[in-house]
């Protein structure tokens, strides 16, 4: 490691344990391509990201059933939000040992 200083002046030495406030960085809004607030966009990535892993970890620690051997019924409810007509009923089993899932 050597010393090193930044464009604006700020020198940091070797060794140094530097901390990043990412809240701070999250929102500035002179780092945003379109510093609107109310268009959503700044979450949309994350929220997609975080989407997929909650979705794995739950395909991860469950073994998901049917209750009933019906068919799924795909027909969609009228409105804004495409919610099912008629719910599927799942029974969700843990797949691993009880003590696993306690940190």
């Amino acid at each position: 490691m050597e010393d090193c200083t930044f464009l604006n002046g700020y020198h940091v030495s070797a060794g140094t344990l530097l901390m990043v406030n990412a809240l701070e960085i999250q929102r500035d809004l002179s780092c945003m391509a379109s510093s609107h607030m109310s268009s959503g966009q700044k979450g949309t990535y994350l929220a997609l990201q975080m989407l997929h892993l909650t979705l794995a970890t739950m395909l991860h620690c469950y073994d998901i059933a049917k209750l009933s051997d019906e068919e799924i019924d795909m027909t969609e409810s009228p409105g804004l939000a495409n919610l099912k007509a008629n719910p599927v009923k799942v029974y969700l089993t843990p797949r691993l040992h009880p003590k696993t899932y306690y940190v």
